[in-house]
């Protein structure tokens, strides 16, 4: 189950993306355009920045979910490079991060929210003594039980 703290966290996320993602549609998919209009690359910048920023503050336990297409330690060092060196932000470094790893990040929060609406009414196990079943609402299968005195 996904903690409050995060979902409203990735919420703020695909936000953002959708951000990029409308400025992208508004100016072009093309480095070329991105390199020559500073406002193009201002404002998706500071979108960037937000997601990174709002990424360093999930939980944990939600950070290990992460997948292999998200790249965490490289944002992290983004988000340091944005707060201290923004004026030396390498152009094509931020595109990348903007057409990679953005769209990567914004599918690993949809992910993260949709799993978390799925309730698991079964769930299979193999012990030594076979298959077995758990349903939560099922007082047989190792879900609601009544209370013993």
């Amino acid at each position: 189950m996904v903690k409050t703290r995060d979902k409203n966290i990735l919420k703020h996320v695909i936000n953002y993306c959708d951000y990029i993602e409308d400025g992208i549609a508004q100016y072009g998919n093309s480095i070329e355009i991105f390199k020559s209009n500073i406002h193009y690359r201002s404002a998706m910048a500071m979108y960037a920045f937000q997601i990174i920023e709002l990424t360093v503050h999930l939980t944990d336990d939600c950070k290990i979910q992460r997948s292999e297409d998200v790249p965490c330690s490289k944002m992290r060092d983004m988000r340091t490079f944005f707060a201290h060196r923004y004026g030396k932000l390498d152009t094509e470094t931020l595109w990348k991060t903007i057409v990679k790893d953005i769209p990567a990040m914004k599918q690993f929060s949809l992910d993260v929210l949709s799993q978390d609406d799925k309730p698991e009414f079964f769930q299979i196990k193999l012990t030594p003594r076979g298959l077995t079943t758990h349903h939560p609402l099922h007082p047989t299968r190792g879900g609601l039980s009544p209370k013993r005195n």
